[in-house]
C-alpha cells in the first residue's frame, strides 16, 4: 500500500482483481491509494486490463504539472510475457515526466543479482529496460525479514523521492512487505507562459459516462433555483449543480500538444507515438525485437497516414458547403505557419516572448474602445420611448421634440415592453447551437446543452425571465475567452488582429432569443438597402465601396441606447441592453446604430447599399453634374460620421470603379 502525505484522508481509490482460480484467493491481492484531503486528485484507472494484475492510477494536482501515482500488484511466479505486457501498457497509457510507480513487483532476484550482473534473468532484463527507457529511478532499499526487496518505488527524474521504513503504519505490517514512507519533492514552474491556458486541466467529454450524466441531469432537483430572483445567485447555483454532475461522470485531462496535420486521426497518432517509443527503446537497449517491431509498425503508420489523408480530402470535398471549416483547416495546415507568429511588433516595439505578445493584444483590444463622453452624453440619461399618437413621428412635429433629431429621423411608437421567455423560445434557440465541444469559461460544451436542454428548461426559463425583469445581465456571462483573429496586412503586427470572444452557451441562447424579439420589432425600420446580418435581404452590390476601420468597436453606447429608446424599446429593455452591450448582440445593435445612414446619403438620385459598416454608393453618371452629386453624397456620409463621433480617418475608400461600354469616360 502507498501512503501519501499524512493523515486526514478524503479520497480512497481501490481496486480488487477478479478471483479466477484458487491460487489467487490467498492474501495479498488488491491495491489501495489514500490521498490527503488537501490535495486535488482524480482516479483515471480503476479496472486493470490484466486479470492477474491489479493496477490503480491516480492523478494528483499538487503542482503545475500533475503527478501520476501508479499502484500495482503483480502476483509471484508471473511469466515474462505478462511483465512485458504490463510495462508496455503503462508506457503507452499513463507514464509522463512526473510519475511515481510503487507496488509489489515480486522480482526478488532483482536485488539478489545486481542490475549490473553479467547474466541477469529475463524478467530482470525486462525491468531494467523499462526503467531505463522511461528514465525512472528505483528508490526503495528497505528489505523485509528475509533480506529481500519485493516492493519497488520508481520515480521520474523530475521527482526527488526519499523512501524510509515507516514506524507507525496505518495497518498491520506484513513481514514480507514492510511499511514504507515515501516523501516526494516536486519542482514547480513559476513562469507564466502563453501556453498556460492549454495546460490547464479540463473536462474530457470524449470519455464521459453519458448514460449516467444524462440520467443524473434528468433527476436533478431545480426547485431551490426557482426561489431565487438575483440573476448572479441563480447562475452560481446552476453552475454548482452542473459541475457536481460533471465531476462525478466526466474525467479530466490535460490537453496534449502535438504538431500533427489536421487529417491524421487520433488512432494514427497513437501508432506514431508507439513507433517512436520502440525506436527509442531500441537505441537504448539494442534489442533486435524492438527494431523489428518498430520497422513493422513504421510501415503500418505510413499506410495509415495515406488512408487518413485520402479520407480527409474526400470528406472535405464532399462537405465543402456544409462544413467549410474542415476545408480551411487543411488550407491553413498546408501553409506551414502558425496562426500567431512567435515574434510580433506593436507600436514600434519588438515582442519576442509569449507574455509580451499577450499583453500587447490586451492593450490593443482594450485601447480600441472609446468610452462615451460623460460630460455631454451620460449613459444613465437615456431617452425613453416616444409618446406620439401616430405610428411614425410627423414631419411637422414640434422642433422642441427631443425624440426627433438628426440622429433619429424616424421614431417608432409601438413600444417593445418586457416579454416572457417561454420553453419554446429556449428549445428553438438551443437548436441553433452546433453539436460540438465549444464552451465558454463555464466549460459546459454546446453539444451537452443541446442534448440536455429538456432537462434544463426549468432553471433556464426562470433565469432568462429574471434577467428580463431585472434588466441585469449575469456578471459571469460577461467573461469570455478572447481569441485574436487576423484581418489583413502583416501577420506580425498586433494592430492587424481583431478580438473574438467565446461566451458561455447559456448566454448564447439568451442573446439569440433577445435578438429574435428585438429584430421582429425593428425589422420594418431597417432600410432595404441594408442586407448585412439580414437573412431575408440579399442583393448584389457594386461600385463605390467604403469601409470603416474597427467600426464595431467605435460605436457610441449613449447614442445607441438613445436610438433603441427612440425605436420603441421600453426603459427596462434599454437598461438591459446597457447591461449587455456586446458579444452576440453586436451585429443587430450595429445595424440599428447605422439605421439612418441611408436617408443621410440618398437623395433619390443614387442607390445606396449596405452590408454592416460597408457602404456602397451606386449612381448612373450622365454628365459632370452627376459626378459632383456623387461627391456630395460621399461628403454627406463623412459629415454623418462626424455627427456620431466616428473618427474621420477611420473611413476607408476601398475601391472606386467606373463600369461602362463607352470609350469616353466622364470625369469631374
Amino acid at each position: 500500500m502507498i501512503q501519501i502525505c499524512s493523515n486526514n484522508y478524503r479520497f480512497i481509490f481501490k481496486n480488487k482483481a477478479v478471483v479466477s482460480n484458487k491460487r489467487d484467493t490467498r492474501k495479498g491481492r488488491g491495491v489501495l491509494t489514500a490521498v490527503n484531503c488537501k490535495i486535488s486528485a482524480q482516479c483515471i484507472c480503476v479496472t486493470s486490463p490484466f486479470e492477474e494484475v491489479d493496477i490503480l492510477v491516480v492523478k494528483l494536482f499538487c503542482c503545475s504539472d500533475p503527478v501520476i501515482v501508479i499502484n500495482l500488484y503483480i502476483p509471484p511466479g508471473s511469466q515474462m510475457q505478462l511483465y512485458e505486457s504490463v510495462f508496455e501498457y503503462l508506457e503507452e497509457s499513463h507514464i509522463t515526466g512526473m510519475t511515481l510507480i510503487a507496488g509489489d513487483f515480486n522480482i526478488p532476484e532483482y536485488f539478489a543479482t545486481t542490475r549490473y550482473a553479467q547474466n541477469p534473468s529475463s524478467v530482470c532484463q525486462t525491468l531494467n529496460q523499462f526503467i531505463n527507457y522511461n528514465e525512472l529511478r528505483q528508490n526503495n532499499f528497505v528489505k523485509n525479514r528475509n533480506n529481500r526487496i519485493l516492493d519497488l518505488v520508481l520515480s521520474s527524474e523530475k521527482i526527488k523521492c526519499n523512501v524510509d521504513h515507516m514506524e507507525e503504519p496505518f495497518v498491520a505490517e506484513d513481514p514480507h512487505h514492510p511499511s514504507l514512507g515515501v516523501e516526494l519533492t516536486v519542482e514547480t514552474k513559476q513562469e507564466v507562459v502563453f501556453e498556460a491556458q492549454r495546460d490547464s486541466v479540463r473536462y474530457n467529454f470524449r470519455k464521459a459516462d453519458f448514460h449516467s450524466l444524462y440520467d443524473a441531469m434528468l433527476k436533478t432537483d431545480w426547485s431551490d433555483i426557482l426561489e431565487i430572483n438575483d440573476v448572479n445567485e441563480i447562475c452560481t447555483l446552476l453552475y454548482t449543480k452542473l459541475h457536481v454532475l460533471c465531476e462525478t461522470n466526466v474525467p479530466k485531462i490535460t490537453p496534449a500538444r502535438h504538431n500533427f496535420p489536421c487529417w491524421i486521426l487520433p488512432g494514427t497518432v497513437k501508432m506514431i507515438e508507439k513507433k517512436d517509443r520502440l525506436w527509442k527503446s531500441y537505441k537504448k537497449c539494442h534489442l533486435l525485437s524492438k527494431k523489428d517491431a518498430a520497422r513493422k509498425l513504421e510501415k503500418e503508420v505510413k499506410s495509415q497516414i495515406k488512408t487518413d489523408f485520402h479520407n480527409f480530402i474526400k470528406s472535405a470535398e464532399d462537405n465543402v458547403k456544409s462544413d467549410p471549416k474542415k476545408f480551411w483547416s487543411y488550407i491553413t495546415s498546408r501553409k506551414g505557419s502558425t496562426r500567431i507568429p512567435g515574434r510580433m511588433t506593436y507600436n514600434d516595439r519588438l515582442l519576442s516572448t509569449s507574455r509580451d505578445i499577450v499583453n500587447a493584444f490586451a492593450e490593443h483590444f482594450s485601447g480600441v474602445f472609446i468610452p462615451s463622453n460623460n460630460s455631454t452624453n451620460d449613459v444613465d440619461h437615456v431617452v425613453t420611448q416616444p409618446s406620439h399618437d401616430d405610428k411614425y413621428c410627423d414631419k411637422a412635429c414640434d422642433d422642441n421634440c427631443d425624440k426627433c433629431c438628426d440622429l433619429f429621423p424616424c421614431c417608432y411608437v409601438n413600444v417593445l415592453h418586457r416579454f416572457n421567455i417561454t420553453d419554446c423560445d429556449i428549445l428553438q434557440a438551443a437548436k441553433k447551437l452546433k453539436p460540438n465541444l465549444t464552451s465558454g469559461d463555464d466549460e459546459i460544451p454546446a453539444f451537452l446543452v443541446r442534448d440536455c436542454i429538456g432537462s434544463l428548461l426549468t432553471p433556464l426559463c426562470h433565469l432568462y425571465n429574471a434577467i428580463i425583469s431585472t434588466s441585469t445581465f449575469p456578471e459571469c456571462w460577461k467573461i469570455g475567452r478572447v481569441t485574436p483573429v487576423f484581418k489583413s496586412d502583416a501577420k506580425d503586427n498586433v494592430i492587424n488582429y481583431r478580438p473574438i470572444a467565446i461566451i458561455p452557451n447559456f448566454a448564447k441562447i439568451f442573446q439569440s432569443i433577445l435578438v429574435k424579439y428585438v429584430y421582429s420589432h425593428v425589422k420594418q425600420l431597417i432600410a432595404t438597402q441594408q442586407h448585412g446580418f439580414i437573412s431575408d435581404l440579399k442583393q448584389q452590390v457594386d461600385v463605390v465601396y467604403t469601409d470603416l476601420s474597427k467600426a464595431f468597436d467605435k460605436v457610441n453606447h449613449t447614442l445607441l441606447l438613445n436610438k433603441l429608446a427612440a425605436m420603441g424599446l421600453c426603459e427596462e429593455v434599454v437598461q438591459l441592453f446597457k447591461s449587455i452591450l456586446g458579444s452576440n448582440m453586436g451585429p443587430l445593435l450595429f445595424t440599428i446604430f447605422v439605421i439612418d445612414v441611408i436617408s443621410v446619403i440618398n437623395n433619390n438620385q443614387c442607390d445606396v447599399y449596405m452590408y454592416a459598416d460597408d457602404v456602397k454608393i451606386l449612381k448612373v453618371i450622365s454628365d459632370e453634374y452627376d459626378c459632383f452629386d456623387l461627391g456630395i453624397r460621399e461628403l454627406s456620409y463623412v459629415m454623418w460620421l462626424a455627427l456620431i463621433n466616428i473618427i474621420i480617418h477611420q473611413l476607408i475608400i476601398c475601391a472606386e470603379y467606373t463600369i461602362t461600354y463607352n470609350t469616353y469616360v466622364i470625369y469631374l
